[in-house]
This record gives C-alpha cells, sequence and structure tokens, in this order.
C-alpha cells in the first residue's frame, strides 16, 4: 500500500457513497474485508505521517466524529459491540495519527 491509495481508501470508506458509516446506518451490508482494509490504511497513514505537522484535509474531515458514526440501533448486541470495537480502534488510529509528539 502506498500513501495515495491509503488516502484513497480513508476517505472512501469513510465519507464516499458507499462509505462504511452510511452503509451502517441505513441498515446495509458491511463487508468485513472493508472494515479491515480501512483499519489497515489508517494505520499506514499513522506511520506515513509520523513527524509531519500537516494531515490532508480529507483525512482529517473523514476523521472527524468517527465513533458516532459506527452505530446502528437495529443491529444485535455482539454486531453493536463489533462495530464499537471497530470504532474504537479507529478513534485510537486516528488519535496517533493527530499525536503532535511523534
Amino acid at each position: 500500500m502506498d500513501e495515495t491509495h491509503a488516502e484513497q481508501v480513508v476517505v472512501d470508506r469513510l465519507l464516499g457513497p458507499q462509505a462504511v458509516p452510511l452503509r451502517l446506518h441505513q441498515g446495509a451490508y458491511v463487508d468485513e474485508a472493508e472494515v479491515a482494509e480501512l483499519v489497515e490504511a489508517l494505520a499506514f497513514l499513522v506511520q506515513a505521517y509520523r513527524g509531519r505537522t500537516m494531515v490532508p484535509k480529507p483525512i482529517a474531515l473523514a476523521l472527524v466524529d468517527i465513533s458516532a458514526r459506527f452505530e446502528n440501533r437495529f443491529y444485535t448486541q455482539e454486531q453493536q459491540e463489533r462495530l464499537e470495537d471497530i470504532a474504537h480502534e479507529l478513534q485510537r488510529l486516528a488519535e496517533e495519527l493527530f499525536d503532535l509528539s511523534g
């Protein structure tokens, strides 16, 4: 994976017309592979941006209030817990991405 591809994955999966949070709210199917690719891309960007003081605006926008977008009240308790785990991991990566000390 390269930086451009990783950025595109994060933006597509979080902001695009087929964004994971949007589909979750609609009750549509979300493939675990898409979520895994999103987490992998964001983890890649954390490393790629390490030491930089700027993050591209689309990436910052994609990560605004990330945890609130991974909810669906129609899912089972087990599914909702999985979504919460995903949201927490994405939030952790976002915090690491924006950490200016690293």
